[in-house]
């Protein structure tokens, strides 16, 4: 028993994953988490601090606090598939028409102002994939 903790825990190890790099991920997912919910605990100690101590006296700095924008395997959403009947398209020109209909579809999700829409073409298919975080189908 002449190792010590740290030896333990960064000695090589024949398994997949050792153990110092289950703790490095778990200390970077916390650290993550915490700097998150930093900025609005952050606000409210400063607010508290200068109400109790100084009486409103000095005003201390605050942190821009920044919301979680959530994506659309998180806050779900709608995900669509459009399959193209490109019988009446000359030959040739497919690409070219299923990208226009990407545009048009684009432009007019972009109108709404939806955030972070993925609007792309599957060609091999004749596809037009859409995805669309937070709008729920009617």
């Amino acid at each position: 028993m002449s190792d010590n903790i740290f030896q333990k825990i960064f000695k090589p190890s024949t398994k997949k994953t050792n153990v110092a790099d289950f703790c490095l991920n778990n200390f970077g997912f916390s650290f993550d988490w915490s700097f998150n919910s930093f900025d609005s605990q952050y606000n409210k100690a400063t607010d508290w601090l200068a109400k109790k101590k100084t009486h409103d006296y000095v005003q201390l700095p605050k942190v821009k606090v920044i919301p979680f924008h959530l994506g659309l395997d998180l806050q779900g959403g709608t995900h669509l598939v459009y399959r193209a009947d490109m019988s009446q398209v000359p030959a040739g020109d497919e690409s070219s028409a299923l990208d226009g209909v990407r545009d048009v579809i684009e432009r007019r999700v972009n109108a709404f102002g939806v955030s972070e829409p993925l609007v792309e073409t599957n060609k091999t298919a004749n596809e037009i994939i859409v995805e669309l975080a937070g709008v729920k189908k009617c």
